[in-house]
């Protein structure tokens, strides 16, 4: 492969930070709502939001809603 593919596949390994800030609006057995201002480590290549960093704040939020039912 040319080097400069995979320079370019080398760049979307990044670190993604900031899920330590959500905030937990509403939670109830089967239900849970979080908010969170999306910080730019968080972005992409792209500009666009992360879907690691997205499917972390499912996993997050089905876990609440999980844990509520006790």
């Amino acid at each position: 492969m040319r080097e400069e593919i995979m320079e370019g596949i080398r760049r979307h390994i990044l670190p993604l930070s900031g899920l330590e800030k959500a905030k937990l609006l509403e939670v109830w057995p089967g239900h849970s709502k979080i908010s969170i201002e999306i910080p730019e480590s968080a972005l992409n290549l792209y500009g666009n939001l992360h879907g690691g960093f997205l499917f972390s704040l499912c996993d997050i939020t089905a876990g609440m809603a999980t844990y509520a039912y006790e």
